[in-house]
């Protein structure tokens, strides 16, 4: 007899594992799987297309079928399985789509996507034989008899993914993996041993189409259908500019923690790609530059977790313009990151307080009024010295609800928020968070052109400097990324 709790219990894995679909849904929202019915031969056959991670190809197949009986939600599917040998109909014109899958028919697809072949002369089992082989080699728990379920469907779906391809020391939930067919986080969290071995540094192409419906958006853009298409796992992208200097190839030495800090930041709803992602604008003078403005900005796809499953990492220039970009396939984990970015955190900020950071409000600089209202530049000392160039400057607006609360936060964007630092022909250049090159006044050049002296400051807009509702932050770091002091202007 069947165990209703334990065929669930495997309905429930196979779908989280995308390889089970309900057919409908409680009050509560979860999913109900119908499993006391008998299962039939279009379900026996989508089953096969998932177990051989190739429902992404029915999604974009375009063969045809014979056959008159097919419901039209399953056209694609029994197009793609007829077209690829999986299946045959019950007659020339007849699928048999309503009859009821037998177990020989079912197991004899399962024993298929496990990379066995019925149809060679040295089979060890053939089509009638399919059950009994199954339970030989520990596939099928039992003799199925006449009447085969969809709880069976399940039971035997799930027994099949730990199973040995024939042949081979690898896992048919591996081979899912491998494929981008199941996720590798939904795996392990099912409780599969499964890694990224096979496909870490794999590229895939996906296409490009042109997109110039709304003028925000960049000139071309990878479609969701092609993101879905070729990332079946994928659920969200997001854009990330790399730290310190130019993008090189390796996009593995991107600064995980302001990947991180990104995900954390952009939210599920901005992530999503259902208007498809940008990826670069094709400019007048030949060259297809990322983003409108010519970032080297990478797009990450991302699991339902939130980990980090492919990259496409755009070179700053690339000749003319492309019908496909390549996306890495990778796996970086983002709740081992946070451990990692909250030790980053508390090791920067543990000299917070080792310095005295003032900046002296009376005595504004260089006025300048770019029609958003005047502005100084304002001198920032430390321990009682003018700031210079041995340090970071950092400064934020706040709306944090206190002072204390005001620094950590300009401490976590100050190290985990791009930019930070940029470089100019090699030379380390002061940044703000706003862009602006590190503020400078009053500076003493020499007889033949050479800068010899600077003071340096932080430029604020002068509506701001007394206004009791904003909060204005100052931090200054050392050349390691330590937080040495701060002030506000309350």
């Amino acid at each position: 007899a069947n165990d209703p709790e334990s065929d669930a219990n495997s309905a429930q894995r196979l779908y989280d594992l995308g390889l089970f679909k309900g057919t409908g849904y409680a009050a509560d929202g979860s999913p109900e799987f119908d499993l006391d019915r008998p299962a039939d031969r279009v379900e026996a056959l989508i089953m096969l297309i998932r177990l051989l991670g190739k429902e992404s190809d029915v999604l974009a197949c375009t063969a045809s079928h014979p056959f008159t009986d097919v419901p039209a939600w399953a056209n694609n599917y029994v197009a793609y399985g007829y077209s690829q040998g999986l299946t045959n109909g019950v007659d020339s014109d007849k699928f048999g789509s309503s009859q009821p899958a037998s177990a020989n028919m079912y197991l004899t697809f399962v024993l298929r996507a496990l990379g066995y072949d019925d149809r060679a002369s040295d089979a060890p089992y053939s089509y009638l034989t399919a059950s009994d082989y199954a339970q030989r080699i520990g596939l099928a728990s039992k003799n199925y008899g006449d009447s085969f379920l969809r709880s069976d469907v399940a039971e035997a779906s799930h027994r099949a993914l730990g199973q040995k391809e024939n042949g081979s020391e690898r896992t048919l939930i591996q081979s899912l993996v491998d494929s981008g067919a199941v996720g590798i986080s939904s795996a392990r969290r099912q409780g599969f041993e499964v890694d990224t071995n096979a496909f870490e540094g794999q590229t895939v192409a996906v296409a490009v189409e042109s997109y110039s419906d709304r003028p925000y958006d960049s000139e071309y853009r990878i479609s969701a259908k092609s993101i879905g298409e070729s990332f079946p796992t994928a659920r969200y992208c997001t854009g990330v500019m790399p730290l310190y200097s130019e993008f090189t190839a390796n996009f593995f030495s991107l600064d995980r923690a302001s990947l991180y800090i990104s995900i954390l930041t952009c939210g599920k709803d901005t992530m999503s790609f259902e208007y498809g992602t940008s990826v670069y604008a094709h400019s007048d003078d030949g060259y297809a530059k990322p983003y409108a403005a010519g970032d080297s900005r990478d797009t990450y796809l991302l699991d339902e977790d939130l980990n980090v499953i492919a990259c496409y990492s755009p070179a700053p220039k690339s000749d003319g313009v492309k019908t496909s970009v390549e996306f890495v396939r990778t796996f970086i984990e983002t709740a081992p990151t946070a451990a990692e970015i909250d030790a980053i955190l508390a090791k920067t900020f543990a000299k917070h307080d080792s310095v005295e950071v003032r900046v002296d409000w009376d005595d504004p600089q260089a006025p300048w009024d770019d029609g958003g209202g005047m502005s100084h530049t304002y001198p920032v000392y430390v321990d009682g010295k003018e700031i210079t160039s041995d340090y970071y400057l950092a400064w934020q607006f706040s709306y944090a609800a206190s002072v204390e609360d005001a620094i950590l936060e300009v401490h976590r964007n100050m190290l985990l928020t791009p930019p930070r630092l940029r470089y100019d022909d090699g030379e380390e250049k002061h940044m703000y968070f706003s862009d602006e090159p590190y503020a400078s006044y009053g500076s003493v050049w020499n007889s033949s052109g050479s800068l010899i002296e600077n003071h340096f400051g932080v430029r604020v807009y002068d509506k701001y400097v007394d206004d009791p509702d904003t909060l204005l932050i100052i931090a200054v770091y050392d050349k390691a990324g330590n937080m040495l002091g701060c002030t506000s202007n309350r």
